[in-house]
């Protein structure tokens, strides 16, 4: 691969111009929007962080659309606009070095006998350099993988690369993420589904599909019994499309993973995949996270998951969802055995939801993995919760963080804490937790054996709290992670933690820092970070 790919950078060093907006999210950035963070201020105050959901909902489409405009825009700029060290006498505009660098990616394709991947993201490839490609793939029998993130692929180089999957038998994973795609380009990589019986992945985030493309892309799905894995993430994709989808996973048996995040999904498409469930036997994981689903299509959904066998993951993040959906999913979990990932959080489920998903939890042995971050969870629903995981074996991840939990519901998790023995990771960042609630979650760390990360970044926990963290980290040998950042963390809490670390042989990760305060700034000192022991 190295023959393949050194000569393209050598060719290729103009590529890398004005592509900072989308640093830091990993490939394309469709497979995984970082939720890291809360979304708040660090240090701010939990309770600020609960927004109104049709809020949250606009500001970060808003966001996401205007990033991946300016970053398209920004991929038309001419050679006039580089820095004059990196012109490059050869080349007039940059449609030319695009052009330039897909013939010679190309070249380099047809005369390589060894190349399994490919990776020509972020190069600005437009569709006469992708026209250039496709006609090598025609004849390629050894490349596997493409990606073509982040170019400027439209219509036409979907329809060239088309017309290769129609001829191609090798490539297995086709990565078109970023690009500028619309209907007419999706209805020509459709209909080479139809007759293609090797690729088993297609990428098709952030591009400009709508009902029209999803459709033809059902239709597709109808015929074709390879394909494994379809990423539609953000597009413009509505209950039409949804709906068509659904009426073809209830014929299709290959599908595993169907992402549809951040589209325009309403309960009508909710409902319309709800009823493909009942008859698929095949989809693994189906990720409708971001988009417009309201109780009424979670309890569609939910009614599914009753007589659905297969489906392991199913994510609903940043919904509509209250309690009444909440509920329907509770009661689903009491009787499905498969599921053993949900993620609803940011939506709108208060303790009434929470208590009967906790209920469901002392029934449930397959879910390993539940998030419940940025809801309106307080003490009650933490009660409930807590109850649960006192007699549940088989959760292992539990994330509440940015909710409205204080001292009386972290108590009542401690407590679980004492006696469960499948929890691996606690997040309740962002949250109310002070130094009772700090001190007994110590008390469950001293009996506790299992708990591999316990998250308390942003709560009020002070010197006390933290105090009695410290001791308990010194009988502790399995906690890894601690996180105790932006708490207020004085000298005497400083010197607890680094004296217990003096014994604590086990944890290798913990964030912790020192909060002094003057009478005009609040100054913040690190004491320690990820991997500190390095």
């Amino acid at each position: 691969m190295k023959s393949l790919l050194f000569p393209l950078k050598e060719i290729i060093f103009l590529s890398f111009i004005s592509l900072t907006i989308f640093a830091g999210q990993g490939g394309c950035g469709c497979e995984n929007e970082s939720r890291n963070s809360s979304g708040e201020q660090p240090g701010a105050s939990s309770s600020a962080s609960q927004s109104k959901q049709g809020s949250k909902i606009s500001q970060k489409k808003i966001s996401a659309q205007g990033n991946l405009n300016q970053w398209r825009t920004s991929s038309s700029q001419d050679v006039s606009s580089i820095p004059s060290t990196q012109k490059s006498e050869k080349l007039i505009t940059i449609k030319d070095f695009l052009s330039q660098m897909g013939d010679t990616a190309a070249k380099l394709l047809e005369s390589n006998e060894n190349s399994s991947y490919l990776n020509l993201s972020y190069k600005r490839i437009d569709d006469t350099g992708v026209t250039a490609l496709a006609k090598a793939l025609e004849a390629d029998s050894t490349l596997t993988s493409l990606n073509l993130n982040f170019n400027k692929i439209g219509d036409l180089g979907a329809a060239a690369l088309a017309k290769a999957l129609e001829a191609n038998t090798t490539l297995t994973s086709l990565k078109l993420g970023v690009n500028q795609i619309d209907d007419p380009g999706v209805t020509a990589l459709a209909k080479a589904l139809e007759a293609n019986s090797t690729l088993t992945s297609l990428d098709l985030c952030y591009n400009q599909i709508s009902d029209s493309g999803a459709t033809v892309l059902a239709k597709a799905l109808e015929a074709n019994n390879t394909l494994t894995s379809l990423n539609l993430y953000c597009n413009k994709i509505g209950d039409p499309g949804a709906a068509a989808l659904a009426k073809a996973l209830e014929a299709n048996s290959a599908l595993t993973s169907l992402s549809l995040h951040y589209n325009q999904i309403s309960d009508a498409g909710a409902t319309a995949l709800a009823k493909a469930l009942e008859a698929n036997s095949a989809l693994i994981t189906l990720n409708l996270d971001f988009n417009q689903i309201g109780d009424a299509g979670a309890t569609a959904l939910a009614k599914a998951l009753e007589a659905n066998s297969t489906l392991t993951s199913l994510k609903l993040y940043h919904n509509q969802i209250g309690d009444a959906g909440a509920t329907a999913l509770a009661k689903a979990l009491e009787a499905n055995s498969a599921l053993t990932s949900l993620e609803l959080g940011e939506n709108q489920i208060s303790d009434a939801g929470a208590t009967a998903l906790a209920k469901a939890l002392e029934a449930n042995s397959t879910l390993t993995s539940l998030e419940l971050y940025d809801n309106q969870i307080g003490d009650l629903g933490a009660i409930a919760l807590a109850k649960a995981l006192e007699a549940n074996s088989t959760l292992t991840t539990l994330n509440l963080r940015t909710n409205q939990i204080s001292d009386p519901g972290v108590t009542a998790l401690a407590k679980a804490l004492e006696a469960n023995s499948a929890l691996i990771t606690l997040n309740l960042r962002a949250n109310q937790v002070g130094d009772s609630g700090a001190t007994a979650l110590a008390k469950a760390l001293e009996a506790n054996s299992t708990l591999t990360s316990l998250n308390l970044y942003n709560n009020q926990i002070s010197d006390p709290g933290v105090t009695a963290l410290a001791k308990a980290l010194e009988a502790n040998s399995a906690l890894i992670s601690l996180d105790l950042d932006f708490n207020q963390i004085g000298d005497a809490g400083a010197a607890a933690l680094k004296e217990a670390l003096k014994t604590n042989s086990t944890l290798t990760s913990l964030e912790a820092t020192k909060i002094y305060v003057t009478t005009r700034f609040t100054i913040y000192t690190p004491l320690f970070g990820k991997n500190f022991r390095k």
